[in-house]
């Protein structure tokens, strides 16, 4: 392995999945819709694929700047959200993350400074063996401004 880069950053070509991904994304994205895409495999750097994905979608779907990779360790949970506030705010159209760090407390339909945020569409790229956090994550696009 080069050194600092993972097997999966290595990979040249599309693989039939992150195919698939890149045809919803670059439809989603047309009709206006925001999206949250979820890795469940983020801890080790074999499984990792987090950081090829956002390269893919702002390579293939002409959204420079425009994907952001949320980590478990920044910001905390207890700051998520404005974070994300902030991120959405910024321009971030998709964001990559482990379900857990969305599994309760935060609302992908929100109102940040005057304007409207609304994350309609959630990919599962990767699952989790944990039903109840998958439960919990898909239902974060359904929480309208509680």
């Amino acid at each position: 392995m080069e050194q600092g880069r993972s097997t999966w950053e290595k990979l040249t070509e599309l693989l039939p999945k992150e195919q698939k991904l890149v045809e919803i994304a670059n439809r989603e994205i047309a009709e206006g819709r925001n999206m949250f895409v979820y890795c469940a495999y983020t801890g080790a750097p074999e499984t990792n694929i987090t950081s090829r994905l956002k390269s893919i979608l702002e390579r293939e779907c002409n959204l420079g700047g425009q994907v952001y990779v949320l980590e478990a360790a920044s910001p905390k949970a207890e700051e998520r959200e404005a974070y994300i506030h902030k991120k959405a705010a910024e321009g971030t159209r998709v964001f990559i993350c482990n379900m857990k760090l969305v599994e309760t407390g935060l609302d992908f339909c929100f109102k940040h400074d005057g304007k409207y945020y609304n994350y309609p569409t959630i990919i599962f790229y990767q699952l989790t063996y944990e039903l109840a956090t998958m439960v919990q994550a898909s239902r974060r696009a359904y929480r309208l401004i509680q």
